[in-house]
Protein backbone atom coordinates (compact mmCIF):
# COMPACT_ATOMS: atom_id res chain seq x y z
CA UNK A 1 0.00 0.00 0.00
CA UNK A 2 1.64 3.11 -1.33
CA UNK A 3 0.10 6.96 0.00
CA UNK A 4 1.12 9.93 0.81
CA UNK A 5 0.18 11.72 4.00
CA UNK A 6 -0.29 15.05 2.35
CA UNK A 7 -4.29 14.70 2.96
CA UNK A 8 -6.36 16.78 1.12
CA UNK A 9 -8.75 19.31 3.16
CA UNK A 10 -6.28 21.01 5.87
CA UNK A 11 -5.56 24.36 7.08
CA UNK A 12 -2.48 25.48 7.19
CA UNK A 13 -1.90 27.30 10.55
CA UNK A 14 0.99 29.70 10.89
CA UNK A 15 2.40 30.62 14.68
CA UNK A 16 0.94 33.56 16.79
CA UNK A 17 2.23 35.24 19.73
CA UNK A 18 3.98 33.13 22.50
CA UNK A 19 2.60 30.50 24.96
CA UNK A 20 2.99 27.39 26.32
CA UNK A 21 -0.54 24.59 27.94
CA UNK A 22 -0.11 25.02 31.23
CA UNK A 23 0.09 22.28 34.00
CA UNK A 24 0.63 21.18 37.74
CA UNK A 25 4.35 19.60 38.43
CA UNK A 26 6.17 18.85 41.80
CA UNK A 27 3.41 17.83 43.20
CA UNK A 28 3.60 17.61 47.02
CA UNK A 29 1.49 17.58 50.67
CA UNK A 30 1.56 17.85 54.09
CA UNK A 31 -1.61 16.15 56.68
CA UNK A 32 -1.42 18.31 59.62
CA UNK A 33 -4.90 18.23 62.17
CA UNK A 34 -7.11 16.77 59.22
CA UNK A 35 -5.65 19.81 56.54
CA UNK A 36 -4.19 19.27 53.64
CA UNK A 37 -0.97 21.47 52.98
CA UNK A 38 -0.74 21.10 48.81
CA UNK A 39 2.54 22.86 47.04
CA UNK A 40 3.24 22.39 42.95
CA UNK A 41 4.43 24.67 40.72
CA UNK A 42 2.56 25.26 37.20
CA UNK A 43 4.14 24.93 34.03
CA UNK A 44 3.53 27.42 31.14
CA UNK A 45 1.97 30.48 30.21
CA UNK A 46 -0.83 32.02 32.59
CA UNK A 47 -3.82 29.64 33.39
CA UNK A 48 -7.47 30.11 32.66
CA UNK A 49 -8.20 28.79 36.02
CA UNK A 50 -6.33 26.06 39.06
CA UNK A 51 -8.20 23.93 41.53
CA UNK A 52 -7.22 21.47 43.69
CA UNK A 53 -9.34 18.48 44.11
CA UNK A 54 -9.54 16.28 46.72
CA UNK A 55 -11.10 13.02 45.65
CA UNK A 56 -13.32 9.44 47.23
CA UNK A 57 -12.78 7.49 43.87
CA UNK A 58 -13.92 9.66 41.02
CA UNK A 59 -16.42 11.82 43.36
CA UNK A 60 -15.10 15.51 43.97
CA UNK A 61 -15.41 15.64 47.97
CA UNK A 62 -13.23 18.42 49.09
CA UNK A 63 -11.88 21.38 46.75
CA UNK A 64 -9.67 25.02 46.55
CA UNK A 65 -9.17 27.33 43.51
CA UNK A 66 -5.68 29.10 43.50
CA UNK A 67 -5.99 32.78 42.67
CA UNK A 68 -2.32 33.48 41.16
CA UNK A 69 -2.79 31.75 37.77
CA UNK A 70 0.93 32.74 36.27
CA UNK A 71 3.57 30.16 36.16
CA UNK A 72 5.61 29.03 39.28
CA UNK A 73 5.20 27.78 42.76
CA UNK A 74 1.50 27.91 44.72
CA UNK A 75 0.71 26.78 47.94
CA UNK A 76 -3.30 25.81 49.46
CA UNK A 77 -4.93 24.83 52.39
CA UNK A 78 -8.14 22.56 52.76
CA UNK A 79 -10.28 21.56 55.19
CA UNK A 80 -10.48 17.27 55.19
CA UNK A 81 -13.12 17.72 58.28
CA UNK A 82 -15.96 15.13 58.15
CA UNK A 83 -14.25 12.90 55.47
CA UNK A 84 -14.30 8.80 56.84
CA UNK A 85 -11.02 8.19 58.43
CA UNK A 86 -11.39 4.44 56.96
CA UNK A 87 -11.22 5.89 53.33
CA UNK A 88 -8.04 6.27 51.48
CA UNK A 89 -8.62 9.75 49.25
CA UNK A 90 -6.34 11.17 45.98
CA UNK A 91 -6.05 14.47 45.19
CA UNK A 92 -4.99 16.32 41.70
CA UNK A 93 -4.16 19.78 40.24
CA UNK A 94 -6.49 20.85 37.55
CA UNK A 95 -5.14 23.83 35.54
CA UNK A 96 -7.22 25.57 32.85
CA UNK A 97 -5.85 26.66 29.96
CA UNK A 98 -7.12 29.72 27.54
CA UNK A 99 -7.89 28.64 23.85
CA UNK A 100 -6.08 28.34 21.28
CA UNK A 101 -6.45 28.41 18.00
CA UNK A 102 -3.27 27.87 16.38
CA UNK A 103 0.16 26.73 16.92
CA UNK A 104 2.06 28.86 19.01
CA UNK A 105 5.66 28.85 19.53
CA UNK A 106 7.98 28.96 23.05
CA UNK A 107 9.37 32.31 24.08
CA UNK A 108 12.56 30.06 24.71
CA UNK A 109 14.94 28.91 21.96
CA UNK A 110 18.25 27.06 23.50
CA UNK A 111 20.98 26.73 21.02
CA UNK A 112 23.32 23.97 20.81
CA UNK A 113 25.96 22.32 18.37
CA UNK A 114 24.01 19.23 16.89
CA UNK A 115 20.70 18.39 19.08
CA UNK A 116 19.10 15.08 17.88
CA UNK A 117 17.20 13.45 21.12
CA UNK A 118 14.05 15.15 23.20
CA UNK A 119 12.80 13.54 26.07
CA UNK A 120 10.06 13.96 28.67
CA UNK A 121 9.08 12.21 31.62
CA UNK A 122 5.45 12.00 31.15
CA UNK A 123 5.16 9.86 34.53
CA UNK A 124 2.77 11.33 37.23
CA UNK A 125 4.32 9.24 40.12
CA UNK A 126 8.15 10.34 38.96
CA UNK A 127 10.33 12.45 41.29
CA UNK A 128 11.19 14.11 37.85
CA UNK A 129 7.79 14.23 36.30
CA UNK A 130 8.12 16.77 33.75
CA UNK A 131 11.92 17.41 33.41
CA UNK A 132 12.63 17.65 29.79
CA UNK A 133 16.41 16.01 28.31
CA UNK A 134 18.17 16.98 25.27
CA UNK A 135 21.07 15.00 23.77
CA UNK A 136 23.75 17.50 21.98
CA UNK A 137 25.35 15.25 19.34
CA UNK A 138 28.95 16.55 18.38
CA UNK A 139 32.21 16.07 19.88
CA UNK A 140 35.09 18.27 20.34
CA UNK A 141 37.03 17.72 16.85
CA UNK A 142 39.86 19.49 15.08
CA UNK A 143 39.42 22.72 17.20
CA UNK A 144 36.00 22.75 17.42
CA UNK A 145 34.37 22.63 20.66
CA UNK A 146 30.92 21.19 21.25
CA UNK A 147 28.76 24.10 22.57
CA UNK A 148 26.10 24.64 24.87
CA UNK A 149 24.23 28.26 23.65
CA UNK A 150 26.81 30.66 22.84
CA UNK A 151 28.92 30.12 25.56
CA UNK A 152 31.30 27.33 25.25
CA UNK A 153 32.35 27.42 29.46
CA UNK A 154 28.66 26.17 30.28
CA UNK A 155 28.48 23.17 29.22
CA UNK A 156 29.79 19.68 29.03
CA UNK A 157 29.54 19.45 24.97
CA UNK A 158 28.37 15.98 24.29
CA UNK A 159 26.18 15.25 27.08
CA UNK A 160 22.51 15.41 28.10
CA UNK A 161 20.92 18.28 28.77
CA UNK A 162 18.89 18.97 31.46
CA UNK A 163 15.22 21.12 31.50
CA UNK A 164 12.45 22.04 34.13
CA UNK A 165 8.74 22.00 33.09
CA UNK A 166 9.31 25.54 32.62
CA UNK A 167 12.16 25.51 30.11
CA UNK A 168 14.72 26.73 32.53
CA UNK A 169 17.98 24.84 32.52
CA UNK A 170 18.78 22.70 35.07
CA UNK A 171 22.66 22.73 36.42
CA UNK A 172 24.66 19.87 37.18
CA UNK A 173 27.00 19.60 40.03
CA UNK A 174 30.16 21.85 38.79
CA UNK A 175 27.30 24.23 38.20
CA UNK A 176 27.44 23.93 34.19
CA UNK A 177 25.27 22.37 32.21
CA UNK A 178 25.28 18.98 30.63
CA UNK A 179 25.62 15.24 31.72
CA UNK A 180 28.12 12.84 29.97
CA UNK A 181 28.80 9.80 32.34
CA UNK A 182 32.44 10.69 32.42
CA UNK A 183 32.60 10.09 28.36
CA UNK A 184 34.45 12.46 26.61
CA UNK A 185 32.89 10.56 23.23
CA UNK A 186 35.54 11.10 20.79
CA UNK A 187 35.40 10.45 17.45
CA UNK A 188 36.46 7.68 15.65
CA UNK A 189 36.15 8.48 12.20
CA UNK A 190 38.01 11.02 11.38
CA UNK A 191 38.30 12.18 8.01
CA UNK A 192 42.13 12.05 8.10
CA UNK A 193 41.86 8.51 9.46
CA UNK A 194 39.81 7.30 6.91
CA UNK A 195 36.67 7.78 8.15
CA UNK A 196 33.44 10.11 7.68
CA UNK A 197 34.45 13.07 8.99
CA UNK A 198 31.21 13.44 10.51
CA UNK A 199 31.03 13.31 14.60
CA UNK A 200 27.55 11.85 16.12
CA UNK A 201 28.66 11.21 19.78
CA UNK A 202 24.37 10.76 21.21
CA UNK A 203 21.69 10.47 18.65
CA UNK A 204 18.58 9.33 20.64
CA UNK A 205 17.11 9.48 24.58
CA UNK A 206 14.37 7.52 25.50
CA UNK A 207 12.18 7.12 28.86
CA UNK A 208 10.16 3.91 29.58
CA UNK A 209 6.95 3.85 31.05
CA UNK A 210 8.18 2.91 34.45
CA UNK A 211 11.24 6.08 34.04
CA UNK A 212 13.68 3.73 33.58
CA UNK A 213 16.10 6.31 31.18
CA UNK A 214 18.24 5.70 27.64
CA UNK A 215 20.46 6.98 25.65
CA UNK A 216 21.77 5.82 21.98
CA UNK A 217 25.49 6.46 21.30
CA UNK A 218 26.53 6.60 17.24
CA UNK A 219 29.82 7.48 16.75
CA UNK A 220 32.59 7.57 19.59
CA UNK A 221 35.60 5.59 20.39
CA UNK A 222 34.45 5.59 23.40
CA UNK A 223 30.81 4.49 23.46
CA UNK A 224 28.92 2.01 23.40
CA UNK A 225 25.40 1.75 21.63
CA UNK A 226 22.86 1.84 24.63
CA UNK A 227 23.27 3.62 28.28
CA UNK A 228 20.68 3.16 30.80
CA UNK A 229 21.27 6.27 32.60
CA UNK A 230 20.23 6.98 36.18
CA UNK A 231 17.36 9.85 36.29
CA UNK A 232 18.68 10.49 39.98
CA UNK A 233 21.66 11.04 38.95
CA UNK A 234 22.34 11.77 34.72
CA UNK A 235 25.97 10.99 35.16
CA UNK A 236 25.61 7.71 36.33
CA UNK A 237 25.13 5.21 32.88
CA UNK A 238 25.60 1.14 32.60
CA UNK A 239 26.13 0.02 28.81
CA UNK A 240 23.17 -2.05 28.15
CA UNK A 241 24.57 -4.42 25.76
CA UNK A 242 27.40 -6.62 27.16
CA UNK A 243 30.04 -7.98 24.99
CA UNK A 244 33.01 -6.96 22.92
CA UNK A 245 32.82 -3.74 21.42
CA UNK A 246 34.82 -3.29 18.52
CA UNK A 247 36.16 0.31 18.53
CA UNK A 248 37.55 -0.12 14.82
CA UNK A 249 36.67 2.16 12.55
CA UNK A 250 34.04 1.26 10.20
CA UNK A 251 32.88 -1.20 12.98
CA UNK A 252 31.79 -0.21 16.22
CA UNK A 253 29.20 -3.24 17.26
CA UNK A 254 28.75 -5.33 19.97
CA UNK A 255 29.26 -9.13 19.59
CA UNK A 256 29.55 -12.49 22.30
CA UNK A 257 32.22 -14.64 23.08
CA UNK A 258 31.85 -16.30 19.76
CA UNK A 259 31.35 -13.48 17.62
CA UNK A 260 27.85 -13.07 16.84
CA UNK A 261 26.37 -9.53 16.91
CA UNK A 262 24.38 -8.48 19.73
CA UNK A 263 23.97 -4.71 18.82
CA UNK A 264 25.68 -2.13 16.30
CA UNK A 265 26.08 1.70 17.14
CA UNK A 266 23.15 3.47 17.72
CA UNK A 267 21.37 5.55 14.90
CA UNK A 268 17.87 5.50 16.85
CA UNK A 269 15.75 3.31 19.50
CA UNK A 270 12.94 3.86 21.05
CA UNK A 271 11.58 1.68 24.24
CA UNK A 272 7.62 0.48 25.57
CA UNK A 273 6.24 -0.88 28.52
CA UNK A 274 7.50 -1.54 31.63
CA UNK A 275 8.84 -3.81 34.14
CA UNK A 276 9.35 -7.26 32.78
CA UNK A 277 7.36 -6.57 29.65
CA UNK A 278 9.97 -3.42 28.38
CA UNK A 279 11.08 -4.01 25.08
CA UNK A 280 13.34 -1.88 23.42
CA UNK A 281 14.03 -1.53 19.18
CA UNK A 282 17.18 -0.65 18.22
CA UNK A 283 18.18 0.48 14.67
CA UNK A 284 21.90 -0.54 14.49
CA UNK A 285 24.64 0.78 11.93
CA UNK A 286 27.46 -0.61 12.01
CA UNK A 287 30.16 1.86 11.26
CA UNK A 288 28.45 4.72 13.20
CA UNK A 289 28.12 7.55 10.92
CA UNK A 290 27.93 6.14 7.32
CA UNK A 291 26.13 6.90 3.96
CA UNK A 292 25.58 3.70 3.22
CA UNK A 293 22.85 0.82 2.38
CA UNK A 294 23.38 -2.73 3.51
CA UNK A 295 24.91 -1.44 6.92
CA UNK A 296 21.49 -1.12 8.81
CA UNK A 297 19.72 -4.23 11.53
CA UNK A 298 16.87 -3.10 13.28
CA UNK A 299 16.47 -5.74 16.08
CA UNK A 300 13.73 -5.96 18.92
CA UNK A 301 14.85 -7.07 22.71
CA UNK A 302 12.92 -7.77 25.10
CA UNK A 303 15.09 -6.45 27.81
CA UNK A 304 12.64 -6.75 30.94
CA UNK A 305 13.17 -5.81 34.14
CA UNK A 306 17.39 -6.72 33.60
CA UNK A 307 19.67 -4.25 33.33
CA UNK A 308 21.77 -5.36 30.89
CA UNK A 309 21.41 -7.86 27.45
CA UNK A 310 25.12 -10.16 26.67
CA UNK A 311 22.47 -12.77 23.94
CA UNK A 312 23.07 -12.56 20.38
CA UNK A 313 20.11 -11.10 18.34
CA UNK A 314 17.49 -13.34 17.74
CA UNK A 315 16.81 -14.12 14.09
CA UNK A 316 12.56 -13.99 15.28
CA UNK A 317 13.70 -10.26 16.89
CA UNK A 318 15.13 -8.97 13.73
CA UNK A 319 12.12 -6.61 11.89
CA UNK A 320 13.03 -7.45 8.86
CA UNK A 321 11.08 -4.75 6.80
CA UNK A 322 12.88 -2.52 8.12
CA UNK A 323 16.16 -3.78 8.58
CA UNK A 324 19.25 -4.27 5.87
CA UNK A 325 17.11 -1.63 3.57
CA UNK A 326 16.13 1.97 2.96
CA UNK A 327 18.04 3.84 5.69
CA UNK A 328 20.94 5.37 4.01
CA UNK A 329 21.86 8.00 6.82
CA UNK A 330 22.19 7.12 10.14
CA UNK A 331 22.24 11.44 10.79
CA UNK A 332 18.45 12.41 10.19
CA UNK A 333 16.08 9.03 11.35
CA UNK A 334 14.00 7.84 13.82
CA UNK A 335 12.22 4.85 14.87
CA UNK A 336 9.40 5.46 17.42
CA UNK A 337 6.38 2.41 18.93
CA UNK A 338 3.09 2.74 18.33
CA UNK A 339 0.67 2.49 21.34
CA UNK A 340 0.00 -1.40 20.07
CA UNK A 341 3.87 -2.25 19.79
CA UNK A 342 3.99 -1.69 16.06
CA UNK A 343 7.20 0.10 14.75
CA UNK A 344 7.34 3.80 12.79
CA UNK A 345 10.07 4.33 10.87
CA UNK A 346 10.75 8.27 9.32
CA UNK A 347 14.19 9.16 7.81
CA UNK A 348 14.76 12.62 5.78
CA UNK A 349 15.68 12.45 2.19
CA UNK A 350 15.23 15.19 -0.16
CA UNK A 351 13.72 13.26 -3.15
CA UNK A 352 11.92 10.03 -1.33
CA UNK A 353 11.79 6.62 -3.54
CA UNK A 354 11.37 3.02 -3.17
CA UNK A 355 14.78 2.61 -2.28
CA UNK A 356 14.94 5.65 -0.13
CA UNK A 357 11.45 6.48 1.58
CA UNK A 358 10.36 8.83 4.37
CA UNK A 359 7.74 6.88 6.15
CA UNK A 360 7.52 3.28 7.04
CA UNK A 361 5.24 1.06 9.40
CA UNK A 362 5.77 -2.87 10.31
CA UNK A 363 3.94 -4.59 12.77
CA UNK A 364 4.00 -7.82 14.22
CA UNK A 365 1.79 -10.43 12.76
CA UNK A 366 -0.20 -13.67 13.91
CA UNK A 367 2.77 -15.49 12.79
CA UNK A 368 5.10 -13.79 15.37
CA UNK A 369 6.76 -12.40 12.18
CA UNK A 370 7.15 -8.42 11.38
CA UNK A 371 5.29 -7.03 8.16
CA UNK A 372 5.50 -4.03 6.43
CA UNK A 373 1.48 -2.47 6.17
CA UNK A 374 2.10 0.68 5.21
CA UNK A 375 4.65 3.49 3.16
CA UNK A 376 5.09 6.96 2.10
CA UNK A 377 7.66 7.42 -1.04
CA UNK A 378 6.28 11.39 -1.65
CA UNK A 379 6.51 13.54 1.51
CA UNK A 380 10.29 14.85 1.77
CA UNK A 381 10.67 14.35 6.00
CA UNK A 382 12.35 17.56 6.94
CA UNK A 383 14.93 15.66 9.59
CA UNK A 384 13.29 12.39 10.49
CA UNK A 385 11.43 12.85 13.81
CA UNK A 386 8.89 10.97 14.81
CA UNK A 387 6.89 11.24 17.96
CA UNK A 388 3.23 9.67 19.95
CA UNK A 389 1.75 11.68 22.19
CA UNK A 390 -0.33 10.20 25.42
CA UNK A 391 -3.68 10.07 23.57
CA UNK A 392 -2.01 8.59 20.14
CA UNK A 393 -1.39 11.59 18.23
CA UNK A 394 1.03 11.02 15.73
CA UNK A 395 3.43 13.77 14.83
CA UNK A 396 5.54 13.66 11.20
CA UNK A 397 7.64 16.46 10.10
CA UNK A 398 6.61 16.61 6.38
CA UNK A 399 8.32 19.71 5.07
CA UNK A 400 10.92 22.39 5.66
CA UNK A 401 9.59 24.44 9.00
CA UNK A 402 6.15 22.22 8.85
CA UNK A 403 4.93 18.90 11.39
CA UNK A 404 1.70 17.73 11.01
CA UNK A 405 -0.33 16.15 13.53
CA UNK A 406 -2.16 12.40 12.74
CA UNK A 407 -5.27 10.95 13.93
CA UNK A 408 -4.11 7.36 13.27
CA UNK A 409 -7.00 4.49 12.92
CA UNK A 410 -7.06 1.13 11.26
CA UNK A 411 -8.83 0.31 7.76
CA UNK A 412 -10.77 -2.86 6.98
CA UNK A 413 -7.45 -5.10 6.63
CA UNK A 414 -5.63 -3.55 10.05
CA UNK A 415 -3.82 -1.35 7.67
CA UNK A 416 -2.77 2.64 9.17
CA UNK A 417 -4.60 5.48 8.10
CA UNK A 418 -3.70 8.85 9.29
CA UNK A 419 -6.35 11.71 9.30
CA UNK A 420 -4.34 15.06 9.47
CA UNK A 421 -5.73 17.29 12.56
CA UNK A 422 -3.19 20.39 12.26
CA UNK A 423 0.31 21.31 11.44
CA UNK A 424 2.54 23.78 12.64
CA UNK A 425 4.67 25.95 10.13
CA UNK A 426 7.23 27.82 11.80
CA UNK A 427 9.03 29.32 8.51
CA UNK A 428 8.37 32.93 9.80
CA UNK A 429 9.60 32.48 13.18
CA UNK A 430 12.72 30.13 11.86
CA UNK A 431 12.85 28.78 15.34
CA UNK A 432 12.78 24.85 13.98
CA UNK A 433 13.93 24.15 10.18
CA UNK A 434 14.24 19.99 10.30
CA UNK A 435 12.88 18.20 13.19
CA UNK A 436 15.53 15.74 13.62
CA UNK A 437 13.68 14.80 17.23
CA UNK A 438 10.09 15.26 18.44
CA UNK A 439 8.45 15.31 21.80
CA UNK A 440 5.25 15.19 23.70
CA UNK A 441 5.05 16.40 26.87
CA UNK A 442 2.44 15.86 29.51
CA UNK A 443 0.02 18.84 28.20
CA UNK A 444 0.26 17.95 24.97
CA UNK A 445 2.78 20.76 24.18
CA UNK A 446 5.13 19.59 21.35
CA UNK A 447 8.76 20.13 21.30
CA UNK A 448 11.08 19.87 18.42
CA UNK A 449 15.34 19.94 18.09
CA UNK A 450 17.37 21.25 14.30
CA UNK A 451 20.45 19.97 13.54
CA UNK A 452 20.58 22.47 11.12
CA UNK A 453 19.72 26.00 12.54
CA UNK A 454 21.33 24.32 15.80
CA UNK A 455 18.03 24.79 17.85
CA UNK A 456 15.74 23.47 20.50
CA UNK A 457 11.99 24.96 21.61
CA UNK A 458 8.95 23.68 22.08
CA UNK A 459 5.45 24.65 20.54
CA UNK A 460 1.99 25.09 21.78
CA UNK A 461 -1.15 23.53 19.76
CA UNK A 462 -4.43 24.09 19.22
CA UNK A 463 -6.25 23.08 22.14
CA UNK A 464 -8.49 20.18 20.06
CA UNK A 465 -5.45 18.53 19.22
CA UNK A 466 -3.74 18.55 22.52
CA UNK A 467 -3.49 15.44 24.69
CA UNK A 468 -4.82 16.01 28.33
CA UNK A 469 -6.61 14.60 31.05
CA UNK A 470 -9.83 16.33 31.79
CA UNK A 471 -11.67 15.69 34.86
CA UNK A 472 -13.17 18.75 36.26
CA UNK A 473 -13.33 21.19 33.92
CA UNK A 474 -12.88 25.19 35.30
CA UNK A 475 -15.21 27.30 33.00
CA UNK A 476 -15.47 25.86 29.29
CA UNK A 477 -11.49 26.30 28.71
CA UNK A 478 -9.69 23.12 28.31
CA UNK A 479 -8.36 21.79 31.84
CA UNK A 480 -5.10 19.32 32.08
CA UNK A 481 -5.55 17.82 35.55
CA UNK A 482 -2.05 16.00 37.18
CA UNK A 483 -2.80 13.48 39.97
CA UNK A 484 -0.90 13.72 42.89
CA UNK A 485 1.70 11.22 43.19
CA UNK A 486 0.58 7.74 44.74
CA UNK A 487 2.89 8.36 47.49
CA UNK A 488 0.65 11.42 48.84
CA UNK A 489 -2.66 9.68 48.79
CA UNK A 490 -4.73 10.91 51.97
CA UNK A 491 -4.86 8.75 54.82
CA UNK A 492 -6.94 10.48 57.71
CA UNK A 493 -6.66 7.43 60.59
CA UNK A 494 -2.94 7.82 60.85
CA UNK A 495 -2.88 11.38 60.90
CA UNK A 496 -2.74 13.59 64.01
CA UNK A 497 -0.83 11.63 66.64
CA UNK A 498 0.82 13.86 68.70
CA UNK A 499 1.42 11.56 71.59
CA UNK A 500 5.45 12.33 73.26
CA UNK A 501 6.98 9.17 72.65
CA UNK A 502 8.57 7.36 76.06
CA UNK A 503 11.92 8.58 76.77
CA UNK A 504 13.67 5.10 76.04
CA UNK A 505 12.81 5.49 72.08
CA UNK A 506 15.93 7.41 70.51
CA UNK A 507 15.01 8.58 67.19
CA UNK A 508 17.36 10.07 65.07
CA UNK A 509 17.35 11.53 61.83
CA UNK A 510 20.56 12.01 59.41
CA UNK A 511 21.67 10.18 57.02
CA UNK A 512 18.73 9.66 55.01
CA UNK A 513 17.52 6.64 57.54
CA UNK A 514 15.35 6.91 60.73
CA UNK A 515 16.88 4.66 64.01
CA UNK A 516 15.09 3.77 66.30
CA UNK A 517 16.05 2.26 69.36
CA UNK A 518 14.33 0.55 72.32
CA UNK A 519 11.62 0.11 70.69
CA UNK A 520 10.19 -4.00 70.04
CA UNK A 521 7.83 -2.49 67.44
CA UNK A 522 8.34 0.67 64.91
CA UNK A 523 6.04 1.34 62.23
CA UNK A 524 7.10 4.71 60.05
CA UNK A 525 4.30 6.61 58.54
CA UNK A 526 4.58 10.02 56.14
CA UNK A 527 2.05 12.38 56.60
CA UNK A 528 -0.68 11.34 54.81
CA UNK A 529 -0.62 7.72 55.72
CA UNK A 530 1.52 5.58 53.74
CA UNK A 531 3.17 3.10 55.89
CA UNK A 532 6.84 2.96 55.09
CA UNK A 533 8.34 -0.20 57.18
CA UNK A 534 8.74 -2.12 60.17
CA UNK A 535 12.33 -2.07 60.38
CA UNK A 536 13.74 -0.23 63.17
CA UNK A 537 16.36 1.22 60.86
CA UNK A 538 14.59 2.62 57.87
CA UNK A 539 15.79 4.20 54.77
CA UNK A 540 13.52 7.43 54.10
CA UNK A 541 14.34 10.63 51.55
CA UNK A 542 13.68 13.88 53.60
CA UNK A 543 10.68 14.92 54.86
CA UNK A 544 8.99 15.01 58.06
CA UNK A 545 7.11 11.53 59.29
CA UNK A 546 5.14 9.73 61.85
CA UNK A 547 7.02 7.41 64.03
CA UNK A 548 4.87 4.52 65.41
CA UNK A 549 6.73 2.67 68.55
CA UNK A 550 5.23 0.59 71.37
CA UNK A 551 1.76 2.02 71.04
CA UNK A 552 3.24 5.73 71.09
CA UNK A 553 4.11 8.24 68.55
CA UNK A 554 6.43 11.27 67.77
CA UNK A 555 6.35 13.71 64.66
CA UNK A 556 10.45 13.64 63.15
CA UNK A 557 11.43 15.50 60.73
CA UNK A 558 14.84 13.96 58.55
CA UNK A 559 16.86 16.24 56.50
Amino acid sequence: MKKSLLLSGFIALGLMASAQTPYAYGLQSELTNKTLRATFNVAGSTASGIEVGVYDGDELVKSAEVEDLTAGLKEVEIDLTGLDESKTYTWSVSVGAPAVTAPTVFPQVYTFWSPYGIAIDKNTNSDHFGRILVTECQPSVHGKTAYWTSDVSEGVGVGIYAFDPNMNRIANEDGKYGFNGGKTFVNYSYADEGGSGNNFGLKKIRLSEDGRLFVGSLDSRDGEPLYEVNPDNLNEWTPVFQGTTNHAIGDGTVVDADGNFIAGPSAAFDVIGSGDDLKIVNLSCKGGCVFAYGRYQMYEYPLGSAKTWSAAAAAEDEIVPLSMQYTISSQSVSIAYDPEGGVWYSQYRGAPSEAQPAFKHAFKNVDGEWEENYSDIETIARGGGVAFSRDGILALPIANFTVALYQVDDDADGNPVLTELTRITNNENSKVRGFNDIAFDYAGNLYGCDNGLETFTGFQLPQAAKAGVIRRALGSDPVVTTPAPEKFAINLSVTGVDAIANSNINVRAGYGYLAVEGANKVEVYNLNGQKLSNQNKVEVPAGIYVVVADGKAMKVRVK
